[in-house]
Protein backbone atom coordinates (compact mmCIF):
# COMPACT_ATOMS: atom_id res chain seq x y z
CA UNK A 1 0.00 0.00 0.00
CA UNK A 2 1.29 3.44 -0.97
CA UNK A 3 0.47 6.10 1.59
CA UNK A 4 0.33 9.78 0.54
CA UNK A 5 3.64 11.54 1.13
CA UNK A 6 2.58 15.14 0.62
CA UNK A 7 0.40 16.08 3.59
CA UNK A 8 -2.86 14.48 2.50
CA UNK A 9 -3.27 12.21 5.55
CA UNK A 10 -5.52 13.48 8.35
CA UNK A 11 -5.98 12.22 11.91
CA UNK A 12 -9.18 13.21 13.76
CA UNK A 13 -9.27 12.20 17.43
CA UNK A 14 -10.46 14.27 20.38
CA UNK A 15 -7.94 12.53 22.67
CA UNK A 16 -4.36 13.47 21.82
CA UNK A 17 -2.93 10.50 23.76
CA UNK A 18 -4.87 8.16 21.45
CA UNK A 19 -4.19 10.05 18.20
CA UNK A 20 -0.48 10.64 18.89
CA UNK A 21 0.61 6.94 18.64
CA UNK A 22 -0.97 6.80 15.18
CA UNK A 23 0.78 10.02 14.12
CA UNK A 24 4.09 8.55 15.32
CA UNK A 25 3.63 5.45 13.16
CA UNK A 26 2.72 7.55 10.11
CA UNK A 27 5.68 9.87 10.71
CA UNK A 28 8.03 6.88 10.87
CA UNK A 29 6.70 5.86 7.44
CA UNK A 30 7.45 9.38 6.09
CA UNK A 31 3.77 10.32 6.03
CA UNK A 32 3.14 13.88 7.15
CA UNK A 33 -0.22 14.31 8.87
CA UNK A 34 -2.74 17.02 9.69
CA UNK A 35 -4.29 16.64 13.13
CA UNK A 36 -7.73 17.79 14.32
CA UNK A 37 -9.54 17.14 17.60
CA UNK A 38 -12.91 17.61 15.89
CA UNK A 39 -13.64 20.91 17.67
CA UNK A 40 -15.51 23.12 15.19
CA UNK A 41 -13.48 26.25 15.96
CA UNK A 42 -10.25 24.36 15.09
CA UNK A 43 -11.38 23.15 11.64
CA UNK A 44 -10.15 24.82 8.41
CA UNK A 45 -12.18 27.74 6.95
CA UNK A 46 -12.46 25.91 3.61
CA UNK A 47 -12.60 22.15 3.00
CA UNK A 48 -9.62 20.48 1.32
CA UNK A 49 -9.97 18.83 -2.10
CA UNK A 50 -6.83 16.68 -2.00
CA UNK A 51 -7.41 14.40 1.00
CA UNK A 52 -6.50 10.76 0.42
CA UNK A 53 -6.74 9.11 3.83
CA UNK A 54 -8.45 10.02 7.13
CA UNK A 55 -8.01 8.27 10.46
CA UNK A 56 -11.22 9.02 12.31
CA UNK A 57 -12.36 8.40 15.86
CA UNK A 58 -16.10 7.73 15.52
CA UNK A 59 -17.04 9.16 18.92
CA UNK A 60 -15.64 12.66 19.42
CA UNK A 61 -15.71 15.17 22.26
CA UNK A 62 -17.67 13.39 25.00
CA UNK A 63 -20.46 12.12 22.74
CA UNK A 64 -20.56 8.63 24.28
CA UNK A 65 -23.84 9.39 26.04
CA UNK A 66 -25.50 10.79 22.92
CA UNK A 67 -27.84 8.89 20.61
CA UNK A 68 -26.60 7.46 17.29
CA UNK A 69 -28.28 10.13 15.15
CA UNK A 70 -26.51 12.95 17.05
CA UNK A 71 -23.15 11.18 16.92
CA UNK A 72 -23.36 10.57 13.16
CA UNK A 73 -24.61 14.10 12.48
CA UNK A 74 -21.63 15.54 14.37
CA UNK A 75 -19.21 13.29 12.46
CA UNK A 76 -20.50 14.19 9.01
CA UNK A 77 -20.41 17.91 9.86
CA UNK A 78 -16.73 17.52 10.82
CA UNK A 79 -16.03 15.64 7.56
CA UNK A 80 -17.82 18.31 5.50
CA UNK A 81 -15.66 21.03 7.09
CA UNK A 82 -12.50 19.12 6.20
CA UNK A 83 -13.20 17.34 2.88
CA UNK A 84 -14.81 18.92 -0.19
CA UNK A 85 -17.39 16.79 -1.99
CA UNK A 86 -15.30 17.19 -5.19
CA UNK A 87 -12.31 15.69 -3.40
CA UNK A 88 -12.28 12.39 -5.32
CA UNK A 89 -11.73 8.96 -3.76
CA UNK A 90 -10.28 8.71 -0.27
CA UNK A 91 -10.00 6.19 2.56
CA UNK A 92 -11.53 6.59 6.00
CA UNK A 93 -9.88 4.34 8.55
CA UNK A 94 -12.14 4.24 11.59
CA UNK A 95 -9.74 4.51 14.51
CA UNK A 96 -12.35 3.57 17.07
CA UNK A 97 -13.67 1.39 19.86
CA UNK A 98 -17.27 1.78 18.63
CA UNK A 99 -18.03 -0.38 15.58
CA UNK A 100 -21.79 -0.21 16.18
CA UNK A 101 -21.99 3.11 14.30
CA UNK A 102 -20.06 2.02 11.19
CA UNK A 103 -22.98 1.04 8.92
CA UNK A 104 -24.88 4.24 9.68
CA UNK A 105 -21.76 6.32 8.99
CA UNK A 106 -21.25 4.62 5.59
CA UNK A 107 -24.84 5.41 4.61
CA UNK A 108 -24.43 9.11 5.45
CA UNK A 109 -21.21 9.32 3.43
CA UNK A 110 -23.03 7.88 0.40
CA UNK A 111 -25.91 10.34 0.79
CA UNK A 112 -23.45 13.24 0.89
CA UNK A 113 -21.83 11.98 -2.37
CA UNK A 114 -18.42 11.26 -0.85
CA UNK A 115 -16.27 8.68 -2.67
CA UNK A 116 -15.02 7.13 0.55
CA UNK A 117 -13.76 3.61 1.21
CA UNK A 118 -14.38 2.84 4.89
CA UNK A 119 -12.08 0.49 6.81
CA UNK A 120 -12.18 -0.40 10.50
CA UNK A 121 -9.09 -0.32 12.73
CA UNK A 122 -10.22 -1.07 16.28
CA UNK A 123 -8.22 0.68 18.95
CA UNK A 124 -8.30 -2.46 21.10
CA UNK A 125 -6.29 -4.32 18.42
CA UNK A 126 -3.48 -1.80 18.77
CA UNK A 127 -3.13 -1.75 22.56
CA UNK A 128 -0.82 -3.80 24.73
CA UNK A 129 -1.99 -6.72 26.81
CA UNK A 130 -3.05 -4.55 29.74
CA UNK A 131 -5.13 -2.35 27.44
CA UNK A 132 -3.64 0.81 28.93
CA UNK A 133 -1.21 1.99 26.26
CA UNK A 134 -0.74 1.71 22.52
CA UNK A 135 1.79 -0.58 20.85
CA UNK A 136 3.34 1.11 17.80
CA UNK A 137 4.26 -2.25 16.30
CA UNK A 138 0.67 -3.46 16.53
CA UNK A 139 -0.62 -0.23 14.99
CA UNK A 140 1.68 -0.62 11.98
CA UNK A 141 0.93 -4.34 11.57
CA UNK A 142 -2.85 -3.84 11.67
CA UNK A 143 -2.67 -0.75 9.48
CA UNK A 144 -0.69 -2.64 6.83
CA UNK A 145 -3.27 -5.44 6.96
CA UNK A 146 -6.22 -3.06 6.47
CA UNK A 147 -4.60 -1.15 3.59
CA UNK A 148 -3.22 -4.18 1.77
CA UNK A 149 -5.83 -4.72 -0.97
CA UNK A 150 -6.98 -1.29 -2.13
CA UNK A 151 -5.93 -2.11 -5.71
CA UNK A 152 -6.59 0.71 -8.21
CA UNK A 153 -6.70 3.38 -5.50
CA UNK A 154 -3.15 2.32 -4.68
CA UNK A 155 -2.14 3.27 -8.24
CA UNK A 156 -3.57 6.77 -7.82
CA UNK A 157 -1.52 7.22 -4.64
CA UNK A 158 1.58 5.88 -6.41
CA UNK A 159 1.05 8.48 -9.15
CA UNK A 160 0.69 11.35 -6.68
CA UNK A 161 3.81 10.25 -4.80
CA UNK A 162 5.81 10.12 -8.06
CA UNK A 163 4.76 13.68 -8.90
CA UNK A 164 5.70 14.82 -5.40
CA UNK A 165 9.15 13.20 -5.74
CA UNK A 166 9.69 14.69 -9.22
CA UNK A 167 8.92 18.21 -8.02
CA UNK A 168 11.21 17.72 -5.01
CA UNK A 169 14.05 16.53 -7.28
CA UNK A 170 13.79 19.65 -9.44
CA UNK A 171 13.91 21.93 -6.39
CA UNK A 172 16.95 20.07 -5.06
CA UNK A 173 18.83 20.16 -8.37
CA UNK A 174 18.20 23.80 -9.27
CA UNK A 175 18.87 25.03 -5.76
CA UNK A 176 22.42 23.62 -6.09
CA UNK A 177 23.28 26.02 -8.92
CA UNK A 178 24.51 28.51 -6.30
CA UNK A 179 26.55 27.53 -3.22
CA UNK A 180 24.60 27.88 0.01
CA UNK A 181 27.37 29.04 2.34
CA UNK A 182 25.69 32.44 2.65
CA UNK A 183 21.87 32.44 2.56
CA UNK A 184 21.61 36.14 1.57
CA UNK A 185 24.00 35.70 -1.34
CA UNK A 186 22.26 32.45 -2.34
CA UNK A 187 18.91 34.23 -2.43
CA UNK A 188 20.29 37.09 -4.56
CA UNK A 189 22.08 34.83 -7.06
CA UNK A 190 19.10 32.46 -7.38
CA UNK A 191 16.90 35.43 -8.24
CA UNK A 192 19.26 36.11 -11.15
CA UNK A 193 18.97 32.47 -12.20
CA UNK A 194 15.16 32.65 -12.25
CA UNK A 195 15.25 35.95 -14.14
CA UNK A 196 17.47 34.48 -16.85
CA UNK A 197 15.30 31.36 -17.08
CA UNK A 198 12.27 33.62 -17.55
CA UNK A 199 13.99 35.67 -20.28
CA UNK A 200 14.91 32.46 -22.12
CA UNK A 201 11.31 31.26 -21.92
CA UNK A 202 9.91 34.62 -23.05
CA UNK A 203 12.40 35.06 -25.89
CA UNK A 204 14.20 37.92 -24.15
CA UNK A 205 11.08 40.11 -24.08
CA UNK A 206 10.96 40.80 -20.33
CA UNK A 207 12.03 43.81 -18.32
CA UNK A 208 13.21 43.86 -14.71
CA UNK A 209 9.97 45.38 -13.42
CA UNK A 210 7.66 42.65 -14.75
CA UNK A 211 7.81 40.60 -11.56
CA UNK A 212 4.71 38.51 -12.15
CA UNK A 213 5.68 37.65 -15.73
CA UNK A 214 9.20 36.76 -14.61
CA UNK A 215 7.72 34.41 -12.02
CA UNK A 216 5.39 32.69 -14.50
CA UNK A 217 7.94 32.30 -17.28
CA UNK A 218 10.64 31.00 -14.96
CA UNK A 219 8.29 28.28 -13.65
CA UNK A 220 7.28 27.35 -17.20
CA UNK A 221 10.89 26.33 -17.84
CA UNK A 222 10.58 23.50 -15.30
CA UNK A 223 7.78 21.75 -17.18
CA UNK A 224 9.94 19.83 -19.66
CA UNK A 225 12.31 18.69 -16.93
CA UNK A 226 9.37 17.73 -14.72
CA UNK A 227 7.89 15.54 -17.44
CA UNK A 228 11.23 13.86 -18.15
CA UNK A 229 11.87 13.21 -14.43
CA UNK A 230 8.38 11.78 -13.97
CA UNK A 231 8.73 9.46 -16.97
CA UNK A 232 12.05 8.17 -15.65
CA UNK A 233 10.51 7.40 -12.24
CA UNK A 234 7.62 5.54 -13.86
CA UNK A 235 10.09 3.39 -15.83
CA UNK A 236 11.79 2.48 -12.57
CA UNK A 237 8.65 1.03 -10.94
CA UNK A 238 9.57 -2.57 -10.12
CA UNK A 239 6.31 -4.09 -8.85
CA UNK A 240 2.54 -3.70 -9.14
CA UNK A 241 0.02 -3.58 -6.28
CA UNK A 242 -2.37 -5.47 -8.59
CA UNK A 243 -1.90 -9.13 -9.51
CA UNK A 244 -3.90 -8.58 -12.70
CA UNK A 245 -6.14 -6.03 -14.42
CA UNK A 246 -9.69 -6.44 -15.61
CA UNK A 247 -9.77 -6.43 -19.41
CA UNK A 248 -12.46 -5.85 -22.00
CA UNK A 249 -14.31 -2.98 -23.63
CA UNK A 250 -15.64 0.00 -21.72
CA UNK A 251 -18.77 2.01 -22.43
CA UNK A 252 -18.48 4.57 -25.25
CA UNK A 253 -19.55 7.35 -22.88
CA UNK A 254 -16.67 6.52 -20.55
CA UNK A 255 -14.28 6.53 -23.54
CA UNK A 256 -15.50 10.02 -24.46
CA UNK A 257 -15.09 11.13 -20.82
CA UNK A 258 -11.51 9.81 -20.84
CA UNK A 259 -10.74 11.64 -24.10
CA UNK A 260 -12.23 14.85 -22.72
CA UNK A 261 -9.99 14.70 -19.66
CA UNK A 262 -6.90 13.87 -21.74
CA UNK A 263 -7.47 16.35 -24.56
CA UNK A 264 -9.65 19.19 -23.25
CA UNK A 265 -9.52 21.75 -20.47
CA UNK A 266 -12.92 23.08 -19.34
CA UNK A 267 -11.52 25.50 -16.73
CA UNK A 268 -11.47 28.31 -19.28
CA UNK A 269 -11.54 32.07 -18.94
CA UNK A 270 -12.30 35.01 -21.19
CA UNK A 271 -9.76 36.11 -23.70
CA UNK A 272 -7.24 34.57 -26.03
CA UNK A 273 -5.09 31.51 -25.45
CA UNK A 274 -3.78 28.99 -28.01
CA UNK A 275 -6.14 26.02 -28.20
CA UNK A 276 -9.23 27.95 -27.12
CA UNK A 277 -12.40 26.74 -28.86
CA UNK A 278 -15.15 29.33 -29.35
CA UNK A 279 -18.73 28.72 -30.42
CA UNK A 280 -19.85 30.94 -33.30
CA UNK A 281 -23.18 31.51 -35.04
CA UNK A 282 -22.97 31.23 -38.83
CA UNK A 283 -25.49 28.85 -40.39
CA UNK A 284 -24.09 29.13 -43.92
CA UNK A 285 -20.53 28.27 -42.82
CA UNK A 286 -21.77 25.38 -40.69
CA UNK A 287 -23.83 24.00 -43.56
CA UNK A 288 -20.94 24.23 -46.03
CA UNK A 289 -18.37 22.60 -43.70
CA UNK A 290 -20.76 19.76 -42.84
CA UNK A 291 -21.80 19.13 -46.43
CA UNK A 292 -18.16 19.08 -47.56
CA UNK A 293 -17.24 16.67 -44.76
CA UNK A 294 -19.69 13.85 -45.47
CA UNK A 295 -19.20 11.02 -47.96
CA UNK A 296 -22.29 10.40 -50.00
CA UNK A 297 -21.03 6.92 -50.96
CA UNK A 298 -20.63 5.77 -47.34
CA UNK A 299 -24.30 6.48 -46.66
CA UNK A 300 -25.41 4.13 -49.44
CA UNK A 301 -24.95 1.12 -47.20
CA UNK A 302 -27.03 2.74 -44.43
CA UNK A 303 -29.68 3.52 -47.04
CA UNK A 304 -29.71 -0.02 -48.46
CA UNK A 305 -30.12 -1.44 -44.94
CA UNK A 306 -33.07 0.84 -44.33
CA UNK A 307 -34.62 -0.24 -47.64
CA UNK A 308 -34.00 -3.89 -46.79
CA UNK A 309 -32.13 -4.63 -50.04
CA UNK A 310 -28.61 -5.72 -50.85
CA UNK A 311 -26.26 -2.84 -51.71
CA UNK A 312 -25.31 -4.47 -55.03
CA UNK A 313 -28.97 -4.44 -56.05
CA UNK A 314 -28.93 -0.63 -55.79
CA UNK A 315 -25.82 -0.18 -57.94
CA UNK A 316 -25.05 -0.53 -61.65
CA UNK A 317 -21.94 -2.32 -62.85
CA UNK A 318 -19.94 0.93 -62.67
CA UNK A 319 -20.97 1.25 -58.98
CA UNK A 320 -23.34 4.14 -59.63
CA UNK A 321 -26.71 4.21 -57.89
CA UNK A 322 -29.60 3.07 -60.11
CA UNK A 323 -32.05 5.70 -61.34
CA UNK A 324 -34.95 4.06 -59.49
CA UNK A 325 -33.27 4.74 -56.14
CA UNK A 326 -31.69 8.14 -56.88
CA UNK A 327 -34.55 10.48 -55.85
CA UNK A 328 -35.20 8.64 -52.59
CA UNK A 329 -31.49 8.49 -51.74
CA UNK A 330 -31.05 12.20 -52.41
CA UNK A 331 -33.84 12.95 -49.96
CA UNK A 332 -32.24 10.59 -47.42
CA UNK A 333 -28.79 12.17 -47.90
CA UNK A 334 -30.22 15.65 -47.42
CA UNK A 335 -32.07 14.54 -44.28
CA UNK A 336 -28.87 13.10 -42.82
CA UNK A 337 -26.93 16.30 -43.50
CA UNK A 338 -29.66 18.49 -42.06
CA UNK A 339 -30.00 16.31 -38.94
CA UNK A 340 -26.23 16.47 -38.37
CA UNK A 341 -26.33 20.26 -38.87
CA UNK A 342 -29.20 20.69 -36.41
CA UNK A 343 -27.26 18.77 -33.76
CA UNK A 344 -23.82 20.27 -34.41
CA UNK A 345 -22.00 23.30 -33.01
CA UNK A 346 -19.96 25.57 -35.29
CA UNK A 347 -16.66 26.55 -33.68
CA UNK A 348 -13.48 28.46 -34.36
CA UNK A 349 -10.17 27.42 -32.81
CA UNK A 350 -7.26 29.67 -31.86
CA UNK A 351 -4.21 27.78 -33.19
CA UNK A 352 -1.37 30.29 -32.86
CA UNK A 353 1.91 28.79 -31.59
CA UNK A 354 2.14 28.89 -27.80
CA UNK A 355 5.62 30.45 -27.96
CA UNK A 356 4.24 33.45 -29.91
CA UNK A 357 1.63 33.95 -27.20
CA UNK A 358 3.98 33.61 -24.20
CA UNK A 359 6.61 35.83 -25.83
CA UNK A 360 4.00 38.46 -26.78
CA UNK A 361 4.80 38.22 -30.50
CA UNK A 362 1.26 37.78 -31.80
CA UNK A 363 0.01 40.41 -34.24
CA UNK A 364 -3.18 38.60 -35.24
CA UNK A 365 -5.07 35.62 -33.92
CA UNK A 366 -4.78 32.61 -36.23
CA UNK A 367 -8.13 30.87 -36.51
CA UNK A 368 -9.43 27.72 -38.14
CA UNK A 369 -13.11 26.78 -38.34
CA UNK A 370 -14.76 23.46 -37.68
CA UNK A 371 -17.74 21.92 -35.92
CA UNK A 372 -18.60 19.62 -33.06
CA UNK A 373 -20.20 16.73 -34.86
CA UNK A 374 -22.58 14.44 -32.92
CA UNK A 375 -21.21 10.91 -32.65
CA UNK A 376 -24.53 9.51 -33.84
CA UNK A 377 -27.88 10.76 -35.14
CA UNK A 378 -31.32 9.20 -35.46
CA UNK A 379 -32.91 9.02 -38.91
CA UNK A 380 -36.40 7.47 -39.08
CA UNK A 381 -35.65 5.29 -36.07
CA UNK A 382 -32.24 4.18 -37.39
CA UNK A 383 -29.03 5.13 -35.57
CA UNK A 384 -26.33 6.39 -37.93
CA UNK A 385 -22.73 6.60 -36.72
CA UNK A 386 -21.49 9.87 -38.23
CA UNK A 387 -17.80 8.88 -37.97
CA UNK A 388 -18.28 6.21 -40.62
CA UNK A 389 -19.57 8.82 -43.04
CA UNK A 390 -16.96 11.54 -42.54
CA UNK A 391 -14.18 12.06 -45.08
CA UNK A 392 -11.60 10.99 -42.53
CA UNK A 393 -8.79 10.56 -45.07
CA UNK A 394 -9.32 13.97 -46.72
CA UNK A 395 -6.24 16.19 -46.38
CA UNK A 396 -8.36 19.23 -45.52
CA UNK A 397 -10.11 17.57 -42.55
CA UNK A 398 -9.06 16.76 -39.01
CA UNK A 399 -11.37 14.44 -37.02
CA UNK A 400 -10.81 14.03 -33.28
CA UNK A 401 -11.68 11.04 -31.11
CA UNK A 402 -15.07 11.09 -29.40
CA UNK A 403 -15.32 13.72 -26.65
CA UNK A 404 -18.02 14.80 -24.20
CA UNK A 405 -19.34 18.35 -24.07
CA UNK A 406 -22.39 19.41 -22.04
CA UNK A 407 -23.44 15.76 -21.53
CA UNK A 408 -23.41 15.01 -25.30
CA UNK A 409 -20.88 13.02 -27.34
CA UNK A 410 -19.17 14.74 -30.27
CA UNK A 411 -16.14 14.60 -32.52
CA UNK A 412 -14.31 17.81 -33.30
CA UNK A 413 -14.10 18.15 -37.09
CA UNK A 414 -11.71 20.85 -38.34
CA UNK A 415 -11.75 22.10 -41.94
CA UNK A 416 -8.30 23.51 -42.79
CA UNK A 417 -9.69 25.35 -45.83
CA UNK A 418 -11.38 27.75 -43.39
CA UNK A 419 -8.06 29.10 -42.06
CA UNK A 420 -7.81 32.84 -41.42
CA UNK A 421 -6.49 35.56 -39.13
CA UNK A 422 -8.52 37.92 -36.96
CA UNK A 423 -7.72 40.93 -34.75
CA UNK A 424 -6.77 39.90 -31.23
CA UNK A 425 -9.25 42.40 -29.74
CA UNK A 426 -12.09 40.65 -31.56
CA UNK A 427 -11.12 37.23 -30.14
CA UNK A 428 -10.61 38.67 -26.64
CA UNK A 429 -14.30 39.54 -26.49
CA UNK A 430 -15.30 35.86 -26.65
CA UNK A 431 -15.55 33.20 -23.95
CA UNK A 432 -14.23 29.77 -24.98
CA UNK A 433 -16.39 26.69 -24.42
CA UNK A 434 -13.20 24.71 -23.69
CA UNK A 435 -9.50 24.66 -24.52
CA UNK A 436 -7.58 22.02 -26.47
CA UNK A 437 -4.64 20.70 -24.47
CA UNK A 438 -1.17 20.98 -25.89
CA UNK A 439 -0.91 17.49 -27.43
CA UNK A 440 -4.05 17.70 -29.60
CA UNK A 441 -3.36 21.36 -30.46
CA UNK A 442 0.11 20.44 -31.75
CA UNK A 443 -1.42 17.54 -33.71
CA UNK A 444 -3.85 19.93 -35.41
CA UNK A 445 -1.11 22.50 -36.07
CA UNK A 446 1.13 19.81 -37.60
CA UNK A 447 -1.61 18.54 -39.93
CA UNK A 448 -2.57 22.09 -40.88
CA UNK A 449 1.06 22.75 -41.76
CA UNK A 450 1.14 19.60 -43.88
CA UNK A 451 -2.07 20.65 -45.64
CA UNK A 452 -0.70 24.12 -46.42
CA UNK A 453 2.68 22.84 -47.61
CA UNK A 454 1.54 19.90 -49.76
CA UNK A 455 3.40 20.44 -53.05
CA UNK A 456 1.15 18.68 -55.55
CA UNK A 457 2.62 16.81 -58.54
CA UNK A 458 2.23 17.79 -62.18
CA UNK A 459 2.21 14.84 -64.56
CA UNK A 460 0.60 13.55 -67.76
CA UNK A 461 -1.03 10.14 -67.73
Amino acid sequence: MNLPESGKAIVIDDKADEGLPLIKVLSKCRISTIYFTGEINELPPKPFNDVRIIFLDLVLGGMTSRDEKTILSTLINVIKRIVHTNNGPFIIVLWTKHDEYIDGFKNILRRENYKAMVLNLQKSECQNGAGRSYDLGKIKKNLDKRLKNLKIFDLFLLWENILHDSASNIVNEFSKLVDFYDSDRWNTEMQKVFYNLARAQAGGRLSEGETLEILKNSLFTFMGLFQDTTEKKIHKISSSPLDNFETGEIDKKIKAEINSRLLLDFSTQNGLYPGNVYEIKDDDSLKKIIYDSIYQEELLEEFSNMKGVNLNEMLDRDKKIKDSYKPEFKRFFKEVRNTIKDNSILVQIEISPLCDFTQNKMKLSRIVKGFLCPVEVQINGTTIQTYENLKRSAHFLYVSPAIKHEEKLYRLVVDFRHFSAKPIDEINRNTPIFRLRKEILIDIQTKLSSHINRPGVLFVE
